[in-house]
């Protein structure tokens, strides 16, 4: 049996809970879990700027439990509840136990995502699963939180140049995802707004418009994002024009 981690020290394999005959039978309460989720909490505050002495004021365990849950432990060694709840709960805000509903997070997202920014990578940043949260009702307001402000500081800026940008906007363009530049920030977390349908392509006033928008510097990603075309009908424009 692997050691328990508790609040002072390990228990040895042999110790076990105190029990007697007069308890009464039937399922009881676990009082241990696995430390693994308890480790790896522990390793996100002491990368966040956290000490383990910073941690123990704040959880109340001692610095030498948490020593040893960073040290190497055995696969299934298991932690003493109120250890593991304690842990958890450092650094938390209530946001991060209060829900709001998704649909501006995804908005968000996928706006990025027209510009060529990984939502995978942001949603991650943010704690999220993008796979999971585009079918999700509610998300922690925490993690919305920190998706609007990625928005409010990508939002106007095109992700860097390069293959995984490109690949990035052009399956937004497939999957018709409207860019920032198409959303009045007060409607993105309104679940009854919408947005006008993307316009066909107007071959000469496009083609006039995206030689405009390059003279001043602007990338084909950004220009795609301000006249509402998909990124390759700009390219496509700027080489016919050139040619």
């Amino acid at each position: 049996m692997t050691p328990a981690l508790t609040g002072s020290r390990p228990r040895t394999d042999t110790e076990r809970p105190a029990s007697s005959a007069s308890e009464t039978p039937g399922p009881q309460p676990t009082a241990y879990v696995p430390a693994g989720p308890v480790r790896a909490r522990l390793d996100a505050l002491l990368r966040s700027g956290w000490s383990l002495d910073d941690v123990a004021d704040h959880s109340g365990v001692d610095t030498a439990t948490l020593r040893v849950l960073t040290g190497p432990v055995a696969v299934d060694a298991r932690v003493r509840v109120q250890v593991a709840a304690a842990v958890a709960a450092v650094g938390r805000t209530p946001l991060d136990v209060w829900d709001v509903p998704a649909i501006g997070t995804v908005r968000r997202l996928q706006a990025l995502a027209a510009l060529g920014w990984d939502p995978a990578l942001l949603a991650g940043r943010a704690g999220l699963d993008w796979a999971g949260v585009r079918c999700a009702p509610v998300v922690a307001a925490g993690s919305a939180l920190l998706v609007s402000r990625a928005y409010d500081r990508l939002s106007m800026t095109p992700a860097p140049a390069g293959p995984g940008a490109a690949r990035v906007a052009a399956s937004a363009a497939r999957h018709r995802w409207a860019p920032p530049l198409a959303w009045d920030d007060e409607d993105l977390d309104d679940p009854a707004a919408t947005i006008p349908p993307p316009r066909p392509p107007r071959r000469g006033l496009a083609a006039a418009e995206v030689l405009e928008l390059r003279a001043i510097g602007l990338s084909d990603l950004e220009i795609s994002a301000r006249l509402r075309l998909q990124v390759h009908t700009v390219t496509r424009r700027v080489r016919r024009a050139a040619a």
